[in-house]
């Protein structure tokens, strides 16, 4: 009697071990999730860009892999970017297929995975840089899969000031991101401005200035698409 006992407590454990296995089966998992851009010091990176003749800039495009427990893909899993920087704002409208802004308390733009566990992005957005002005000075960005927090991310914007009545990346964005430049480096550093994702305990460096020129020349962020979330 008293292996028989002993036999079904084994298989009531293993039976709660298995239930457990597939309760978590599905659930995103941090550790398992991939986000975009990071650079040496462990920061993580979004770029805001325009749009031209409807179609955003793919100077933007980037990926977010979402893994359970397993490391297995989450197909399905709705991923949301939601910004908690008050000078990043995202077009109420985008314009790359599958993805769409909510403009909340935090606003946010969303996207869902596919077969393979990948949600793919590109957000038009821009900031509000008058040159120097107040801006984040860290990661702006807090990214959720099916609901449930997975890290945080660097918000950039190339169209520095087209959230404040300029959309488009054009040659007023340089003077904004002139004046973030002039900034003591990194003591006030600004995000928005980092295109060369150097982090906030590096700066925004010249470097980004290059990877600014690049986006400009080939015209994909020419136009932007207000309005733009508050």
């Amino acid at each position: 009697m008293t292996g028989l006992v002993r036999k079904a407590s084994i298989l009531v454990a293993l039976g709660l071990v298995l239930s457990a296995a597939v309760a978590v089966a599905g659930i995103p998992d941090a550790a398992h999730c991939t986000l975009p851009n990071v650079n040496g010091t462990g920061y993580y990176f979004v770029d805001l860009v325009g749009q031209a003749a409807g179609v955003a800039d793919p100077a933007g495009q980037f990926t977010i892999f979402i893994g359970d427990f397993a490391g297995n893909p989450v197909p399905g899993c709705n991923v949301a970017i939601c910004t908690n920087c008050a000078d990043i704002k995202f077009a109420q409208t985008q314009v790359y297929a599958g993805v769409t802004t909510g403009c909340g308390a935090p606003s946010c733009v969303t996207a869902v995975t596919n077969a393979s566990g990948i949600a793919t992005f590109r957000v038009v957005g821009a900031a509000t840089n008058n040159g120097g002005t107040a801006g984040c000075s860290g990661a702006g960005g807090d990214v959720y899969a099916c609901n449930y927090p997975i890290g945080q991310v660097v918000l950039t914007a190339f169209d520095e000031n087209g959230a404040i009545g300029s959309p488009g990346v054009s040659v007023t964005d340089l003077s904004a991101w002139l004046g973030d430049k002039a900034l003591p480096q990194p003591a006030q550093y600004r995000a928005r401005s980092d295109f060369a994702h150097a982090g906030p305990t590096v700066g925004v460096q010249v470097t980004s200035l290059s990877r600014w020129l690049v986006v400009k020349g080939l015209a994909g962020s020419v136009n932007g698409n207000a309005p733009y979330c508050p």
